[in-house]
């Protein structure tokens, strides 16, 4: 870390703000490759704290990488099940894009936070964070993130033992993937209505 620092440095100092600021990015996304095998080699508290420096430099900076930082900071939280951490994470992050009017990223968090909800067996906030992804999803025209919820939706109603509405969204979900697979194949067809 230190010698990435002296090159950032050294960059700013011997060619221009840029060069430092492209070092310096460079040096950030070798930090999320470390974090990565932190998480491969289970070393998940280490991995918690390089994940958290990430998030926040990328935040500071408003970086597009912040979403990648939270999803390598969500996973290892749910591996120790510091689900409430996660949840507070993503929750965060899902507000502060909410603000921004990003809601290509919004579907992005709001897709790990329903994971959150569903690992931490919270069904019920699964389903409410989804309705309003899927909303967004069908505004964005993302039907493969569309079908991913609702896939997950169904997995958790068929984990909490909820069969009478699990299959039918599992079913709704497989056909709208299998929808967006088609159509991704065939460039010059109409778009597939959501119908």
């Amino acid at each position: 870390a230190m010698c990435l620092v002296s090159m950032i440095d050294c960059e700013g100092w011997l060619a221009s703000p840029d060069d430092a600021l492209n070092a310096a990015d460079e040096a950030l996304e070798m930090s999320l490759e470390i974090e990565e095998w932190n998480v491969r080699l289970a070393d998940f508290s280490r991995a918690i704290s390089d994940a958290e420096d990430a998030l926040e430099i990328y935040r500071e900076l408003d970086s597009p990488q912040e979403l990648r930082a939270l999803h390598l900071l969500l996973h290892p939280l749910l591996q120790l099940a510091e689900v409430r951490e996660a949840r507070q994470k993503a929750s965060e992050a899902l507000e502060r894009f909410g603000i921004k009017g990003n809601k290509a990223a919004q579907i992005d968090i709001a897709k790990m936070l329903v994971e959150v909800h569903l690992r931490g067996g919270n069904l019920s906030e699964a389903i409410s964070v989804s309705k309003d992804c899927i909303r967004w999803c069908k505004e964005l025209g993302q039907k493969s993130s569309q079908a991913s919820l609702m896939l997950k939706i169904s997995r958790g109603r068929l984990d909490a033992g909820d069969l009478s509405k699990a299959p039918g969204g599992r079913l709704r979900g497989l056909r709208l993937s299998k929808k967006f697979r088609v159509h991704k194949s065939e460039p010059n067809k109409h778009p597939v209505s959501d119908q």
